[in-house]
């Protein structure tokens, strides 16, 4: 099995085969010791695989919350926030991961508050 490991002394990415965990690799550019932890890999693989599923719905979700505390606390700056919701519920719909339908919920609703605020306040 191949493995990837990147030189903490030179950032040189070294490409070995056959080299049990727990061993200690020297690196062929500035002979700088490594110890081969291949379980340490696996696992931060496995965060970043995570992350990548979120998918910006996290970020949607944020923007929803913010635009119904907005909607409340300063109405001038609802048009605003009208704009930012727009671009939450857009974000919202493409995202992927299990936030999605939180996020989607909290952007309509705080669309639909700045627009009633707004029609309320300004009209």
């Amino acid at each position: 099995m191949t493995h990837e490991l990147t030189c903490k002394g030179c950032g040189t990415r070294l490409i070995f085969t056959g080299v049990a965990e727990g061993s200690y690799l020297k690196c062929p550019n500035c002979g700088h010791i490594t110890l081969m932890a291949l379980e340490a890999r696996a696992m931060s693989a496995q965060v970043q695989v995570d992350n990548q599923n979120t998918g910006g719905a996290l970020d949607s979700l944020i923007a929803g919350i913010a635009g119904i505390i907005m909607s409340f606390s300063c109405v001038c700056l609802v048009p605003l926030m009208l704009v930012a919701n727009v671009v939450g519920l857009y974000v919202g719909i493409r995202s992927s991961g299990s936030l999605k339908p939180f996020a989607i919920v909290s952007n309509l609703i705080a669309i639909l508050l700045e627009l009633f605020v707004g029609w309320w306040y300004f009209a």
